[in-house]
């Protein structure tokens, strides 16, 4: 009987773990987003910046 019980243990961590699968994915999927939009704005910063200094005359 107590084997039972571990193996229906199994079978649900089993169970949850199949459900957890979408949410990993949407976890990357975020934080790859979150990445390429910081990206973008060091990005925009660096050419902003370019344009400052060429605005100035510095560059």
């Amino acid at each position: 009987m107590l084997f039972k019980i571990f193996a229906g243990s199994r079978t649900e961590k089993a169970k949850h773990e199949k459900d957890r699968e979408p949410f990993r994915n949407d976890q990357a999927a975020e934080k790859s987003a979150i990445d390429a939009g910081f990206l973008a704005l060091k990005v925009r910063g660096k050419e902003w910046g370019k344009l400052s200094k060429e605005q100035i005359g510095l560059n």
